[in-house]
Parts: C-alpha cells; sequence; structure tokens
C-alpha cells in the first residue's frame, strides 16, 4: 500500500493564493486595456468632431472675392445680402461687406441711418478682377443685429436713403420717377441750405427751381467745398458766393451769369477781371431786365474795347439773332443808348446849350493833370466826353463836368 505524499498545509494556502493573485493581475489587465480602448476611441471621436467642425468654419472666401462678387451686384441685391450672417474674414460677415458696398458704391447714408451711433471705420482694399483695377473702400467693424435691423428699417422707411453726393447725382442724371420728392429730399441736406441762405443774405428771394438749376449746372466738388467753408466762417460771406459763382461760370453755367448780374451787377463792372466779364457777357444766356440793363451798362462803359464790344455783339445777338458783320461801337451806342449819342456840334451851340466849361488841349496835357486842374475824376471826364482812350490831342476840347 502505497502512502500518499505528504502536503504542507501552509503550501495549500500558498498556492491558493497565487491563483488568486494571477486571476486578479488578468483581471486588471483586462480592465486597463479595456479602458485604454475607451478613451483612445473618445480621442479619436473628439478629434473627429473637432476635426468636422473645424471644416464648417473654414473661410469659404476671402473678403476680397466677396466684394469682386458684390462689386457687381445691384442695389437691390446687396440689401438682400445685409440679413447674410456668414463668415468671411477678418471676422467680418457677408453683411458688414455687402452694407459696405452699399455705402461706397450706392451712397447709401449710414451716418443717418445710424444716427448717434459710433462707427468704427477701416480701410479695406481689393481689385477687381475685370481690369486689376484697385480699389479702398470703408467697411464698419463691431455693428451688430440692432444695428442691422436699424438700416433694414431705414431702408424701408426712406424713399432716397442716400448721402446729398447720391441724391446730387440721381438730380444730375435725371433717372428719378418722380423728381418733385428727390427735389424734396436734396432740399433737406445743408448743401442746398447753404446756397439758399447764401442769396438770401443778399436780401434776394430765388426759386427753387432756379436754385436747383444752378445746383445742376456746376459740379459735386463745387458744391461740397463751398459748404465746408459755410461752416468753417459759421456763414456765407459774400466772397464765398463770389467764388462759387465765378467758378460756376468756368464751367459754362449760364444761371450762374443771370443769378450773379441780379444780386451784384455793380460789384461785377467794377471789379471783375475783363476775363471774368467776358465770361459773364458770354454765359447770359436770357434777355431778361436785369441782363438786358447790365449789358447797356457795359457799352457805355469805361471797360476795354473787347469787352464793350462784346456786350454790344450780345445786344445784338437778343435783337436781332445775330450781330453786323463789322461791329462799330458808335453805331451800337446809336442802336441801343440813343440817349447817350451826341452828335458832334459847333462850339457856339454846345456853349449855348450847357453851362459846363470847355478846356482846350495844349501840348503835355492829359486826362490826370486836367482832372486835379478842375478837381474833377478821371471816370467823370471820361464819361462826359465818350473817350475811347485816355489820349488826347493838341487842340481837343474837354467838356469839364
Amino acid at each position: 500500500m502505497e502512502l500518499e505524499p505528504f502536503e504542507n498545509p501552509w503550501m495549500i494556502k500558498i498556492r491558493g493564493l497565487t491563483h488568486l493573485l494571477i486571476l486578479s493581475v488578468g483581471a486588471n489587465i483586462a480592465l486597463g486595456i479595456a479602458v485604454l480602448y475607451h478613451q483612445f476611441g473618445s480621442v479619436e471621436k473628439g478629434r473627429e468632431d473637432f476635426s468636422r467642425k473645424a471644416k464648417e468654419v473654414v473661410l469659404k472666401d476671402s473678403n476680397g472675392e466677396v466684394l469682386r462678387s458684390y462689386f457687381e451686384c445691384t442695389q437691390a441685391e446687396l440689401i438682400k445680402e445685409l440679413e447674410n450672417k456668414e463668415l468671411v474674414q477678418d471676422g467680418l460677415n457677408k453683411r458688414d461687406l455687402a452694407l459696405a458696398c452699399l455705402v461706397n458704391f450706392h451712397y447709401f447714408d449710414i451716418e443717418k441711418a445710424l444716427s448717434g451711433s459710433a462707427l468704427q471705420r477701416r480701410k479695406l482694399s481689393f481689385v477687381h478682377h475685370g481690369g486689376g483695377e484697385k480699389f479702398d473702400l470703408q467697411v464698419f467693424p463691431g455693428l451688430d443685429e440692432t444695428h442691422y435691423q436699424m438700416i433694414l428699417a431705414f431702408l424701408k422707411r426712406e424713399e432716397w436713403p442716400l448721402t446729398t453726393e447720391g441724391l446730387f447725382g440721381e438730380l444730375l442724371n435725371g433717372n428719378a420717377k418722380d423728381s418733385s420728392s428727390l427735389k424734396k429730399a436734396f432740399m433737406a441736406t445743408p448743401e442746398y441750405y447753404a446756397i439758399f441762405t447764401a442769396f438770401k443774405r443778399f436780401g434776394e428771394e430765388i426759386g427753387k427751381d432756379r436754385i436747383f438749376k444752378l445746383i445742376l449746372e456746376g459740379s459735386w466738388q463745387a458744391l461740397e467745398a463751398f459748404r465746408k467753408k459755410q461752416s468753417v466762417e459759421f456763414g456765407v460771406s459774400p466772397e464765398s458766393l463770389r467764388d462759387l459763382l465765378k467758378e460756376y461760370l468756368f464751367l459754362g453755367s449760364k444761371e450762374a451769369a443771370s443769378l450773379w448780374i441780379k444780386i451784384e451787377p455793380e460789384y461785377i463792372l467794377k471789379h471783375a477781371s475783363d476775363d471774368c466779364l467776358l465770361k459773364v457777357i458770354e454765359s447770359i444766356g436770357e434777355n431778361t431786365l436785369s441782363t438786358n440793363l447790365f449789358l447797356k451798362k457795359t457799352l457805355s462803359s469805361v471797360r476795354s474795347d473787347r469787352v464793350r464790344e462784346a456786350s454790344g455783339k450780345k445786344l445784338y445777338e437778343f435783337k436781332d439773332g445775330k450781330g453786323p458783320e463789322i461791329y462799330k461801337h458808335e453805331e451800337a451806342i446809336r442802336v441801343f443808348l440813343p440817349s447817350l449819342f451826341m452828335e458832334k456840334a459847333p462850339e457856339v451851340e454846345i456853349k449855348q446849350q450847357t453851362t459846363h466849361r470847355l478846356h482846350r488841349v495844349s501840348d503835355g496835357d492829359s486826362l490826370w493833370k486836367i482832372s486835379k486842374r478842375y478837381k474833377v475824376s478821371i471816370e467823370d471826364l471820361r464819361e462826359k466826353n465818350h473817350l475811347k482812350s485816355d489820349r488826347l490831342r493838341p487842340g481837343q476840347e474837354i467838356i469839364i463836368p
């Protein structure tokens, strides 16, 4: 009979603990692998989600690309884009770029639309793909939903939501279906008010139709400069209005000539240069009472021959449609100022008909010497004796007024 081997009870316990330890380590390893797998899967999923979200915010277009497309849009198309919040570049949305195009290219009056709001302004440049021309325009970052709601409400409310320059362009082009509403909108601008008050300071009530006619015969740059100068001067000086009318004259404005003659005929005749006076005469388009009287005064003035001839020819033009082939100043005086025409008469008759003194010119005499001797002005001597020049000849008789 064989004896069973003896087994130490402590060895049996140790063997059991070892098996438990092996099972525990295996379970922990399996658990660790499961945790790692789960974490790795979460990371990968997170990476996938991040990648997907990143693709969602990738800028489809640059500012320049959007602006180039908006450059071709109509005003109505751009207004629709004011609700497009799609992000483009540099924190700007498509509606920000649409608004910039409305302001810079379609004269939208953002100052009036957002009255009371502090606007941030930045310059943005882009190159047009057509001709490669570079454009600089203002953008307005920092506008929120409230601002855009104000802009949209303003566009719905206002028939002419334009700057003064935009209104001027519409008047100039004559594209308005209802010109009366356009004129009314323009009359509310500071530029129109500057012109209106300028004429009023001269004591002249000029109708709105004449003011509009004058404005449209000028340029926007001249009108804007006049308004800015008025703001600096805190009012309109006579010199400012004269400068504006001169500028309009040399732009070909006939209304500028008529209105200047209406308010300051004596100033033009006495102080304007020959070139300026000739331009006034050339620009007179209508034979009104004021222009006719002005031309006749110029005809009998002490101005140069070319100025007097220009006034005479203009009078002939209004009278007959054209002047004589050969202009003669004495004949023009006889036709248009018969009361001033004096036939040469014998000395005895002159003495009987007038109490004026006579001075017989001797060698060395001049109008200046004669004026000093008799204490009369040179101008009065010229006018009384109908002198064309200051040259005197010995023996000539000068009437002393």
